[in-house]
């Protein structure tokens, strides 16, 4: 007798639009690719790495200050700063203690970008905030928000932004002209069509602890993202 066993199976664009959990064991194949991925019983379908394949493949994005696009509730000022003789010298975007607020709606950038062609449009996507303050204790917490939205072809440019998640940082001892580097947001899907074209929005909101009531000087927003490589 013979017996014939056939494994789940569908096209890559399928397995990543329904992005299962496979079980522990149980095998996933792309007809179109002939790429395959072996479950564990609790990771997703895109994290989870194919066979042969070392791991997820991340890359990286830099938000900076001076390469935005300034909406109506636009922080104090973009600026630039010497941080002493013969040191280095950065821009910044000015966040208020005035203008703390809700999402989108206190002092907030926004960035347009071009993603690669092959990111991971159903993805989990990550953001490390790059922030120094001018002042403050290291008793005292910023907190920022990040949202983000995907556009595609034909879509509406005022597409609603989804929640990225929150990252919450506690001023270093002696904070005033220190880096500050806040933990990354828990990674999140982008909502939206998917499309390469995304807009990033990042919001000062009110801490969960003592906020600074100075003003706080964002460096840059640190994106990971997954690609296919395909």
């Amino acid at each position: 007798m013979v017996i014939q066993i056939q494994h789940r199976r569908d096209t890559s664009t399928n397995w990543t639009s329904a992005n299962p959990t496979l079980a522990s064991g149980e095998w996933g194949y792309e007809t179109d690719t002939g790429k395959y991925k072996i479950g564990n019983g609790t990771t997703l379908w895109i994290p989870l790495p194919y066979v042969g394949v070392q791991g997820v493949i991340y890359d990286y994005l830099k938000l900076d200050p001076m390469g935005c696009m300034v909406p109506t509730t636009a922080p104090a000022g973009i600026d630039q700063a010497e941080s002493g003789a013969g040191a280095g010298n950065y821009v910044y975007g000015l966040f208020t203690y005035a203008g703390i607020g809700a999402p989108g709606t206190g002092n907030n950038l926004q960035w347009r970008v071009i993603l690669p062609e092959d990111w991971s449009t159903a993805g989990l996507v990550s953001a490390k905030v790059h922030w120094l303050p001018t002042a403050g204790t290291a008793s005292e917490y910023v907190k920022w928000h990040i949202e983000a939205t995907q556009l595609a072809e034909g879509d509406v440019i005022s597409t609603a932004f989804s929640s990225l998640g929150t990252c919450e940082d506690q001023l270093l001892a002696t904070p005033a002209g220190k880096v500050h580097i806040s933990p990354a947001c828990t990674p999140q899907a982008i909502a939206g069509n998917a499309g390469n074209e995304v807009i990033f929005r990042v919001t000062r909101i009110a801490a969960q602890a003592t906020a600074s009531n100075q003003g706080i000087r964002l460096l840059g927003v640190s994106i990971k993202y997954i690609r296919t490589l395909a």
